[in-house]
């Protein structure tokens, strides 16, 4: 894949989707399977935002039972099992634990009857799927068997055992979107990042394309299409705003969310800890009065959430700061003193701004559904939608209702198969394996396998480790940036590259892909001391307390 922006200019597309989250990029893979020409613009980097700043559970909506909605249950279920079909080197099956109390709705007579449930309800739920990822059916535990799971859980008041089912864990949900770019390059999608959009541009009531800015040379663009879609997450106003199109309330409202990276707790299990006593979720059938965070063996860490806090600012001046850290790290202690988490044991904090409802009062209640905005029933603008997801799991889902209403406007057939030619495609109708990537043991794609042992080939000092502290081959980095469009230091660290994933890698780590990416893309020392600034930001923004 290469960013070729002349390339944007000079043809025309019958779809230009806004922003390169897993939604965005769902889109495109959609589009694409119904034969639209397609360009996808994303002003920072792919999967950059919200959307790599997840608590990496693919949720089989066990969750929605206390709503009594069967019908999100069955759509998170086939999602999962979609996803967990389509990549199974980036997503497995794992335990997760949670306490029973009492004998009320947290006791283990309802817990038993909540998993038989989940069990009927998801009986498909293991079809297609490899034997090691298969979900087993659910069950209970003893006092003692939650003990050995959940070292330290005895605190619980009334603790009587423990119910156990199986969700989807991602491993690496940055690899899953680029895999999806390049399934959709093959069948001629084009991609760019670092390309935000200025204006939708219109003519008689109908969209005519995009005018976007290079936001690393300032470079204008004119991208002319038949339909936009707008699924920019927490930018989705701002998009519309730019073209005069603000609507009386904001489609987004957001959730402040974050999740803390830590030292190892658990290893074998995930747990859901309660930890909010009182909380009331007014859609709730069934009320249990607690919250709940997750801690999850993820990466020889611990991942932990999430915590949502209100948020009303700007979407540029986000961030997690050290207070919202700290006063997580209290509940989780009061909930869990067993973790007796400290700053210094964080290794990072995913955070990203979530949908909430507008009316949620004192705690945040999250946006339980999709919004999906025709802005000619609303505005009169032809051929512009507008997207607001809500969840990972289901974003494939919410992309192809997208595209769906896209065709309707667009006066085309649905349509749906990949061409037979897609034998190479990462994520293809006929290819339902993603492979691994690179020789460190990262996934990825046959494409991207054969693009690394290549480079290796010519050059075999490609294949030795950047420093004796990592297990990433300077292949890897070479190939972040000829094939995968790694802009900035960045880029690399974070997404190309697992260097940055789970902390900040040491200085000679850093220093050898800032050699490489200057050498590549000929930085001189002006943008090199940019780079390096831009990358400290990203540190000190993920690493509130350093």
């Amino acid at each position: 894949m290469l960013r070729d922006l002349d390339r944007l200019t000079q043809k025309r597309f019958d779809l230009v989707v806004v922003g390169g989250g897993i939604y965005g990029l769902f889109a495109a893979w959609e589009a694409c399977r119904r034969g639209l020409k397609v360009c996808l613009l994303e002003k920072g980097d792919f999967m950059g935002a919200t959307s790599s700043n997840s608590l990496r559970i693919v949720h089989g909506g066990l969750r929605y039972l206390q709503h009594l909605d069967f019908v999100r249950m069955r759509e998170s279920i086939r999602e999962r099992r979609f996803l967990m079909t389509l990549a199974p080197e980036f997503i497995g099956a794992l335990p997760f634990v949670v306490p029973t109390c009492g004998w009320g709705l947290r006791g283990p007579t309802v817990l038993k009857a909540a998993m038989i449930l989940n069990d009927l309800i998801s009986m498909d739920r293991n079809r297609g799927i490899q034997p090691q990822n298969r979900i087993p059916r659910g069950s209970l535990i003893t006092k003692a068997e939650c003990l050995s799971k959940i070292p330290g859980i005895a605190l619980q008041p009334s603790l009587v055992g423990g119910a156990v089912w199986h969700d989807g864990v991602a491993w690496n949900t940055e690899r899953v979107g680029f895999c999806i770019m390049k399934t959709c390059w093959k069948q001629g999608a084009r991609f760019a990042n670092y390309v935000s959009v200025r204006s939708i541009t219109k003519n008689n009531g109908r969209v005519q394309g995009v005018e976007a800015e290079c936001q690393l040379t300032g470079r204008s663009l004119a991208i002319h299409s038949s339909a936009v879609l707008n699924a920019a997450g927490p930018w989705v106003d701002e998009v519309l705003a730019q073209s005069g199109l603000s609507s009386a309330e904001p489609y987004f409202c957001g959730s402040k969310a974050f999740n803390l990276l830590t030292k190892p707790i658990l290893k074998n299990h995930a747990a859901a800890i309660p930890f909010q006593e009182n909380f009331r979720d007014s859609e709730e059938f069934l009320n249990k009065g607690v919250r709940h965070f997750f801690i999850i063996p993820w990466r020889g860490h611990s991942l932990i959430g999430t915590r949502h806090l209100p948020y009303s600012g700007d979407t540029a001046n986000f961030k997690i700061t050290s207070e919202d850290v700290q006063l997580f790290l209290n509940e989780i202690n009061r909930a869990y003193p067993a973790a007796a988490l400290k700053p210094v044991d964080i290794a990072r904090v995913f955070g990203g701004l979530v949908p909430r409802r507008r009316d949620s009062q004192g705690d945040v209640q999250l946006q339980k559904s999709y919004n999906l905005i025709d802005h000619f029933a609303e505005q009169g603008i032809e051929g512009l939608i507008s997207v607001v997801g809500v969840k990972w799991t289901t974003a494939r889902d919410v992309a192809e209702k997208a595209v769906r209403l896209v065709l309707r406007k667009l006066r085309r057939k649905p349509g749906g198969k990949w061409p037979e030619s897609n034998e190479d495609g990462e994520l293809g109708q006929r290819n339902t394996s993603i492979e691994r990537e690179s020789c460190s043991s990262e996934e990825g794609s046959r494409n991207s396998l054969s693009q690394v042992a290549s480079s290796i080939a010519t050059d075999p000092m490609l294949g030795e480790t950047l420093t004796p502290e990592t297990n990433v081959l300077r292949a890897e980095v070479i190939h972040g940036i000829r094939f995968e469009m790694a802009q900035r230091l960045t880029d690399i660290l974070f997404r190309r590259t697992t260097l940055g994933l789970c902390g900040k890698p040491n200085k000679e780590t850093i220093d050898k892909c800032m050699e490489i990416m200057s050498r590549e893309l000929n930085w001189n020392s002006h943008r090199q001391e940019e780079e390096s600034k831009i990358t400290e930001q990203e540190f000190s923004r993920i690493l509130p307390f350093s």
